[in-house]
């Protein structure tokens, strides 16, 4: 019989941030139902950052640090980026299906994937397995960097261009 261990990791600053900690408990329990043939390890990140291997299950949303923008991924399979004051639709990948969860893979590529595992939509940009990370900013531009979050040398390889 082979095993395999999922490991995430929860920051201690983020420990009281009801919101923060249901997002975390999704993605674990995603992690542990979905993992196959290989070990999954994650650090949990802030809210506003989805990193390499971090998934973002249906009905999820990643909010800015300031709290102005939410990135949404609907139940009805569209990835939508709002203006939180507004409610002003910033940015859609226009799609439609019966999401299972956004993925942001370690090659780079944002990809939502469906509940049978076909993919609904992908940011397209591929490289080598690395760091990479998915981050809403506070000028409302949802972006993936390659490299190690928080670092100065990480380069953005996609973003919505909607930063204002």
């Amino acid at each position: 019989m082979e095993r395999y261990v999922a490991l995430k990791v929860l920051p201690r600053n983020y420990a009281d941030d009801a919101q923060f900690l249901a997002r975390f408990q999704r993605e674990a329990t995603h992690m542990v139902t979905t993992s196959s043939k290989a070990a999954v390890i994650a650090t949990a990140a802030p809210p506003n950052v989805l990193i390499a291997t971090g998934v973002l299950p249906a009905g999820g949303q990643i909010l800015s640090q300031d709290k102005l923008y939410r990135f949404e991924v609907q139940p009805a399979g569209a990835l939508v980026l709002y203006d939180s004051y507004t409610n002003k639709q910033l940015w859609s990948s226009q799609t439609k299906g019966d999401p299972d969860a956004l993925v942001m893979q370690d090659d780079g590529n944002l990809v939502l994937y469906a509940k049978n595992g076909s993919v609904i939509w992908a940011s397209q940009k591929t490289g080598k397995t690395g760091d990479y990370f998915l981050t809403l900013q506070d000028d409302g531009n949802l972006v993936v960097y390659q490299g190690i979050y928080q670092s100065l040398k990480a380069t953005p390889i996609w973003a919505t261009n909607t930063g204002r």
